[in-house]
């Protein structure tokens, strides 16, 4: 889609057909669009080969709003953003497909920007799950939630009120400022949320984290988290 204030709302969306490394089954290069209550899945995902990194959702433009959507099947990155005042809530990103070799991918993915940002991004009232192959040394290779480290971006980032489960850290990245708050941290498929943790060494010590917990059942909020 490359026009402008797109609504996209209760659709089944499958794909790529065509399998390369820069495709998606939804790609939003305009601005202002909507994209509710839709199934976005990968087709014919467990065929896929190592190295092709497919993507689900990229969404380059400004003010979009992606929520309530059911987002599985991919092998790359789940849900791509690169826009300012972007509002992420209430999706459900799972059951992504295992890829070797060194790749990483993220549940919602935060690339280094290609513009500086002035209104931030909000991911709110999600369900990421990572899940975690046991055995497979490459788990280090996903993250749940990866969000920006450039000054600029990172401070302009707001995660609040999720559940998050998986990945190699559940969270990387983040600027000095980015706030990260309310977030029950799941330990569905490690006992530390990710195969190696919450969030790594990445984080700068001004990232601000305050009311995100553990939850073994992901309902109920057990010990804090504290990085």
């Amino acid at each position: 889609m490359t026009a402008d204030n797109v609504t996209i709302q209760g659709c089944i969306i499958e794909g790529p057909t065509d399998v390369n490394s820069d495709q998606a089954a939804l790609e939003i290069d305009g601005s202002g669009a909507k994209i509710v209550y839709n199934i976005i899945r990968g087709k014919s995902a467990t065929t896929w080969q190592n190295n092709d990194p497919i993507s689900g959702v990229k969404l380059y433009g400004d003010n979009n709003t992606f929520s309530y959507n059911n987002c599985y099947y991919f092998a790359g990155d789940g849900i791509t953003i690169d826009g300012e005042n972007f509002r992420g809530i209430g999706n459900w990103v799972h059951d992504f497909v295992l890829r070797s070799g060194g790749v990483h991918y993220d549940g919602f993915h935060y690339p280094k920007p290609t513009k500086v940002k002035t209104k931030p991004a909000l991911i709110q009232d999600n369900r990421v799950e990572m899940w975690i192959p046991v055995g497979v040394s490459d788990s280090g290779m996903t993250t749940a939630l990866g969000i920006p480290e450039e000054t600029g971006s990172g401070a302009l980032f707001v995660v609040n009120h999720n559940l998050i489960a998986g990945g190699g850290y559940a969270i990387e990245g983040g600027h000095a400022g980015a706030t990260i708050s309310n977030n029950l941290f799941w330990t569905k498929f490690s006992p530390n949320c990710g195969y190696y943790g919450v969030s790594s060494s990445s984080f700068s010590s001004g990232a601000k984290f305050s009311g995100n917990s553990y939850t073994a059942d992901g309902v109920t909020a057990s010990s804090p988290y504290t990085p």
